[in-house]
């Protein structure tokens, strides 16, 4: 920032003037995450940049802060499974793969997990369980380290059969007991033709109706 020239430093003073303005307009106190005065009581901003990637490191040293602080009290790890896809890549050698970010619970070898596809829920066997080596990056190809079992929090290559038709940002269950089947197909949202007859959708007690 203070390298920029003189018009670059303008504009983005005059950038995030006005977006200060917009949230300070909905009623929330917002401020600058460095020239935040109580993080308590204003939102802190961080600018970030699609195209260079800068502010990412920033906002990712302040989730860790405020992890640490503000909510130290209320996070903690948990047996109950919580687990996202984050990405379907195909991998030479590998086929179709899931890099997953586990959060919570355990997942295993031979586990069976479902998630959303394109064309309904996914039901498959878990072949394989990789992670990269230490200080390297899922997305960077190269050897993987094979666990038989992996716990939360970390990120996890998940490679299994069937996966062709995974949607990203599905989240995935483990299949442990009887009744657990059609109990996770009811929790996920998924985007099918398969799907398209049905009315509506049942969420756990909640219910999403298509309309037509």
């Amino acid at each position: 920032f203070f390298f920029n020239d003189t018009a670059t430093t303008e504009i983005y003073t005059e950038q995030i003037v006005g977006s200060v303005r917009c949230v300070q307009e909905t009623g929330i106190n917002a401020a600058l995450y460095y020239k935040n005065p109580d993080p308590h009581c204003f939102v802190s901003i961080i600018p970030t940049s699609a195209i260079t990637g800068e502010g990412i490191p920033d906002m990712l040293t302040f989730i860790v802060g405020a992890s640490q602080s503000m909510m130290k009290g209320r996070l903690q790890l948990s047996d109950h499974l919580q687990a996202t896809v984050l990405e379907v890549k195909v991998i030479e050698g590998l086929g179709t793969t899931l890099d997953v970010v586990l959060v919570n619970g355990t997942l295993k070898e031979n586990d069976k997990i479902i998630l959303s596809g394109f064309e309904g829920p996914i039901i498959t066997q878990v072949r394989a369980l990789l992670t990269p080596h230490p200080m390297k990056e899922m997305r960077v190809k190269g050897e993987y380290i094979h666990h038989k079992e992996v716990k939360g929090a970390l990120g996890v290559k998940i490679c299994a059969n069937d996966l062709e038709n995974s949607i990203a940002g599905s989240q995935l269950f483990v299949l442990r007991k009887e009744g657990d089947e059609t109990k996770y197909r009811n929790c996920l949202l998924y985007t099918s033709d398969a799907a398209d007859d049905l009315l509506c959708v049942d969420l756990g007690g909640r219910r999403i109706i298509k309309k037509k």
